[in-house]
């Protein structure tokens, strides 16, 4: 009985976290990068050679993952969307790696998190929920996951070249079978980050204090398509009303799931010693 006690009353305080948030500022991050559409046809042998990257947007700002802090690493992305696949070019310094990736144990893949790497990640529904996860490594093997799930397997297509001391690689998401078509003026979670040793991610394309596994650190494509500027830029000001809609939207679920907005924890939780019991009014014994 003492583990169910234990767990109706961890139960109690995480609704009432979840519950009893504020909306003082946007918590999410604001980093948007606006992704234009091109016509032309990109080889992804992984050389960066074809014109249509001059028009790409470029990613050069990146942070580390122990301190969110900027970084001075020498390395480039690049963006466009095709208007069915989402394209991406990199240009970072050598991926060296003394160690050889074992097997999934739920696909056919490598699971390539425990090699260095470059990992694409994808919110495309932009609701800080589920994510994607594109995996390379400097050999061109790929893993693609959902979440951490490495039994979700899709389609996708990459080159890579790794020689003066510099890794490059193409890579093509054909976004409009796996997600849904990017449609003008539309906000997806984005994030890129690579590593430098084993099982760390050691650079981000956004600030943040953790792995990638909350996409509410995410930053932002948004595809412009033929939008003008004045477009773009009501958009990206809309982006904080779009973060407090979706916490809104949370929070009704949770508040439907965990009952009404508790205002302050109850006396008798604050009371709570580690290994203390105590009775609801219903007769309920907590642990």
């Amino acid at each position: 009985m003492k583990s169910r006690r234990t767990i109706i009353f961890l139960r109690i305080l995480t609704c009432f976290m979840m519950v009893a948030s504020t909306w003082d500022k946007d918590p999410a991050s604001s980093i948007i990068y606006e992704i234009p559409t091109i016509s032309d046809e990109i080889d992804t042998d992984g050389r960066l050679e074809e014109q249509s990257w001059s028009d790409a947007c470029i990613i050069k700002e990146f942070y580390q993952t122990e301190s969110s802090s900027p970084t001075s690493i020498n390395a480039r992305v690049l963006a466009l969307i095709d208007g069915e696949s989402l394209l991406l070019g990199f240009d970072v310094p050598a991926i060296v790696s003394k160690n050889e990736p074992g097997q999934c144990f739920l696909s056919d893949e490598h699971d390539l998190r425990r090699v260095p790497n470059i990992t694409i990640t994808l919110d495309p529904e932009h609701q800080h929920g589920v994510y994607y996860k594109f995996v390379i490594d400097h050999q061109g093997r790929r893993q693609d996951l959902r979440v951490d799930d490495e039994s979700w397997i899709t389609p996708w297509t990459s080159g890579t070249v790794q020689e003066d001391g510099r890794f490059s690689a193409e890579v093509r998401i054909p976004v409009n079978k796996i997600f849904s078509q990017p449609f003008t003026g539309k906000f997806w979670g984005f994030n890129i980050s690579f590593s430098e040793t084993a099982s760390k991610e050691t650079n981000h394309s956004t600030p943040m204090d953790l792995k990638t596994s909350d996409a509410e650190n995410f930053g932002h494509l948004l595809f412009t398509g033929t939008l003008t500027n004045k477009q773009i830029g009501e958009l990206r000001s809309s982006l904080p009303a779009i973060h407090k809609s979706n916490m809104d939207n949370k929070l009704a679920a949770n508040k439907a799931l965990c009952g009404p907005v508790l205002k302050e924890i109850p006396g008798e939780l604050k009371d709570l010693e580690m290994g203390g019991e105590f009775r609801l009014k219903d007769g309920t014994d907590i642990t």
